[in-house]
């Protein structure tokens, strides 16, 4: 588990597959996922119907967690929306991009809907990735100098 990380915290996540590895209670992003699938979606037809109920679903959810429900009215909604993921999982595809976005959903089903029952969660990983957006720009800033002065970078 990574040093700072408190056992109960959930982690927010892209979905990089290593993360399982460092904390087991995850969110995956679905900021990620919806932009992945909106992606695809406007190359291939098959996929518009997925990318519409994955929106449908997420704004479902996040409407449902803004009025603060009960852990068990959580609950239910959790069940009934990993229902829907399942569902979704089961469909065919003939686009190999399709279906590979499929699989992304398969990998992750057990941690896109932590936002539901838990509710200090984010359905996204945006809050995160702006808290490092700092460090990340300082870092590519000190690449690019130390670049300039050896004039080779790899």
């Amino acid at each position: 588990m990574p040093r700072g990380f408190a056992e109960d915290a959930t982690l927010s996540c892209d979905g990089w597959s290593a993360y399982p590895a460092y904390h087991p209670k995850l969110q995956r992003c679905w900021a990620h996922l919806l932009r992945e699938t909106e992606f695809v979606a406007d190359r291939y037809n098959e996929a518009q119907q997925l990318c519409e109920e994955l929106h449908e679903l997420h704004d479902d959810l996040t409407t449902f967690t803004e009025v603060d429900p009960s852990a068990s009215a959580r609950q239910e909604k959790r069940a009934e929306a990993m229902l829907t993921l399942e569902g979704l999982n089961r469909q065919e595809y003939a686009n190999e991009e399709v279906a590979d976005l499929i699989e992304k959903i398969r990998n992750g089903l057990g941690h896109w809907l932590t936002f539901v029952t838990e509710s200090e969660v984010n359905s996204t990983n945006n809050r995160a990735e702006r808290a490092l957006r700092e460090q990340v720009v300082l870092r590519k800033r000190r690449r690019q100098s130390a670049c300039r002065t050896r004039a080779v970078c790899v």
